[in-house]
């Protein structure tokens, strides 16, 4: 019996070495340990505590990626300590970092940002880098009582590199408490005590690396996350924030005037609206800072205004004072992921974006960004997230978004004569996230702009708008193109047009046959293209008549061309059924995709007869 244990426990530990040499062999660098600590003290200043033990694995990890490490703080209410930094090369030589491996610099995303230049980024430079040499770090960051509204975190559980061994460890005063929720894990803390503190801790082990495929769900939001305040008052929080200065929403006189002239250009509330919007997001610069640099301060609509530069948050603000001054009701909204956002506390960190809800005299609702012109409703195109509205007095009714299905048509009866001219006609139908309410608001002729393929805007001729609306638009061209056929000796081609902001705005190209991680799409399409082509009785169809349609877990896709009476009719359609793919329908989505992208499918081939 004792054999029978000693050999299962060598087997164990020659199983987790295998699998680590296995990581080693596929990672750049392995952490053999990083642990996170956080502590409220009873005067109300926090600190953060961070060490990590990590193993360079490869010449990338070195040159590129590890060999510095960076931490931003800001001087005028936090102290940042480095407690040690050496690097224990391959053959146990322990090399400590020299004091010229410290650097001071203004973080990037403040440049050109002069209220942000008290924030600054020490750089530590380790040295004695070579293969397998192991990198340890400890530094501690300490916060003035005040700076944050509490101790609070939202932090993702895993690296881009394999973890041994993470630890978050949270203390508070005995006389307090935690609220804590944990994501896409079942992972509870151990609670004891030292000395006046509680201390959770959470302990995992083996923790894999964070993949680098593309078209992961955003956010990290399937990653196992651990979400935690010290307080648990939601309506506290909320109201923390929305109790600054800025969001009194006041005006200065250059302001008014500037709103002035946009009520006297426009006397459409929803023009206005867009307009107002265009002003903040394309003449206001923004300053990438997050707020937690700050302390989640932000500055007053005047300020930005003053300064033309400013945060997201903070653009978002100042348009809300502006739409409000112009006589159109605005209220800013944070943007946070519905899959991880905490059910009955507060978290600040979790905030992804600002946008402002504006509501014309009439009644009509518009969502509008404060970093893009957003060409269409945002409760449409931000799938699975929570709108918290930053209104005084704290939290009131959230807004969820759901997915929305996008659905668009393009149709047209097209005509190439023997001088290979084209001209014809092209209608699209457009609804949910694909429809361009806001764009064609602005100026209907940025309908061009949602035609592509084998047709140019310059081709496309007399828009004519026959529906605008939320839930669906539709409007067709006049077609005329010189040279509709591309020549290659006997062979004539012509190119598809489709739906610019459909299913090619996803950007899916050549896709790998493997998949470990659910992919994501925008949004469910369900997208066609219907065609007509009329052309001279010389050119002789190449293209294949036979219909290909495909149906599986993840979608369908149907494609025929079909010559009868000298008229050509192409038919091509996708649906994908859903916005994350699991790894189990990724072959399927793989399929619809590759097919969707097959030349074969994107263009008609003719011969001359």
């Amino acid at each position: 019996m004792k054999r029978y244990y000693l050999a299962l426990l060598l087997f164990s530990v020659l199983s987790t070495n295998s699998a680590w040499s296995q990581d080693e062999k596929n990672y750049d660098a392995v952490y053999l340990s990083v642990v996170k600590e956080y502590v409220l003290n009873p005067d109300g200043s926090i600190v953060y505590n961070y060490s990590k033990s990590q193993k360079l694995l490869t010449y990338r990890a070195i040159n590129s990626l590890y060999g510095e490490t960076f931490v931003v703080y800001n001087p005028g209410f936090q102290k940042l300590e480095i407690l040690s930094s050496t690097t224990t090369m391959a053959d146990g030589k322990v090399v400590k970092a020299p004091a010229n491996a410290f650097n001071e610099v203004l973080p990037g995303a403040a440049a050109n940002a002069p209220d942000f230049n008290m924030l600054r980024e020490m750089v530590i430079t380790h040295t004695g880098l070579e293969r397998n040499a192991v990198i340890r770090l400890n530094y501690t960051i300490r916060s003035e009582k005040g700076f944050y509204p509490a101790l609070a975190a939202n932090e993702v559980l895993a690296e881009t590199e394999p973890v041994k061994s993470l630890v978050i460890r949270v203390k508070v005063p005995a006389s307090g408490a935690l609220s804590y929720q944990a994501f896409n894990t079942k992972a509870e803390p151990s609670k004891t005590t030292e000395g006046n503190f509680k201390v959770y801790t959470w302990r995992f082990e083996n923790v894999p690396a964070i993949s680098a495929e593309e078209n992961q769900a955003g956010g990290n939001e399937k990653i196992a996350r651990l979400v935690f305040n010290g307080e648990p008052d939601a309506n506290k929080i909320w109201s923390w924030l929305t109790s600054q200065p800025a969001f009194s929403f006041t005006v200065n006189e250059s302001m008014k005037r500037a709103a002035d002239k946009l009520v006297a250009d426009n006397s459409a509330k929803d023009k206005l609206a867009l307009k107002v919007q265009e002003k903040v997001v394309s003449e206001v610069n923004a300053t990438p800072v997050p707020m937690r640099f700050t302390g989640f301060r932000l500055r007053t609509p005047e300020q930005v205004w003053s300064g033309n530069y400013g945060t997201v948050p903070e653009k978002a603000l100042l348009m809300t004072a502006l739409l409000r001054f112009s006589g159109i009701g605005a209220t800013p909204y944070a943007v946070q992921r519905a899959a991880t956002c905490p059910e009955k506390f507060g978290d600040l960190y979790g905030i992804e974006d600002v946008i402002v809800k504006a509501v014309t005299p009439d009644g009509h609702v518009l969502w509008l960004s404060a970093s893009t012109l957003n060409s269409q409703d945002l409760t449409l195109t931000l799938p699975g997230k929570v709108l918290i509205p930053l209104v005084t007095g704290g939290q009131s009714q959230t807004v969820k978004t759901e997915t929305v299905t996008a659905k668009g048509t393009l149709t047209g009866n097209l005509y190439i004569n023997d001088k290979n001219e084209l001209t014809g006609e092209l209608s699209a139908t457009v609804t949910g996230p694909v429809n361009p309410q806001y764009s064609l608001i602005r100026d209907e002729s940025k309908a061009k702009q949602w035609i592509a393929g084998g047709l140019g805007s310059k081709e496309l001729k007399e828009i004519t708008l026959s529906q605008t609306g939320k839930d669906e638009s539709k409007f067709s061209f006049r077609v005329q193109k010189d040279n509709a056929l591309n020549t290659d000796t006997i062979l004539r081609t012509f190119t598809l047009p489709y739906l610019a902001q459909g299913f090619e705005s996803f950007g899916i190209h050549p896709l790998p046959s493997y998949r470990s991680t659910p992919f994501e799409v925008p949004f469910p399409l369900d997208e066609s293209v219907e065609l007509t082509l009329t052309v001279p009785d010389n050119l002789v169809l190449l293209s294949s008549g036979n219909e290909v349609s495909i149906s599986n877990a993840a979608g369908s896709f149907r494609f025929e061309i079909k010559r009868d009476a000298g008229k050509i009719t192409i038919s091509k359609e996708i649906t994908i059924a859903s916005r994350i793919i699991g790894p189990k329908d990724y072959a399927a989505f793989k399929t619809l995709v590759d097919n969707w992208n097959l030349l074969q499918y994107r263009e008609v081939m003719f011969v001359v007869k």
